[in-house]
């Protein structure tokens, strides 16, 4: 916690990974010398909807492998 942070649910913090790396963790819970914490992504277990707009549809190249004939 950073100093003179007082922890409260639902406070999002910011961790950081040994390599440097950052990401969120929100409080879910907060004891008398504890706090825990939640790493999951703040959209994780939430229905996701996206609108999409299609710009083509092409044909998938066929691999080499798969056009030679196989020899027997």
């Amino acid at each position: 916690m950073p100093k003179g942070a007082e922890p409260k649910v639902g406070m999002i913090l910011q961790a950081q990974a040994p390599d440097g790396e950052s990401f969120p963790a929100t409080i879910t819970e907060v004891k008398a010398d504890t706090v825990v914490l939640n790493f999951n992504h703040p959209l994780a277990g939430k229905e996701l909807k996206f609108k999409v707009k299609v710009l083509g549809i092409q044909q998938a190249p066929i691999p080499p492998a798969a056009a030679a004939p196989v020899k027997k």
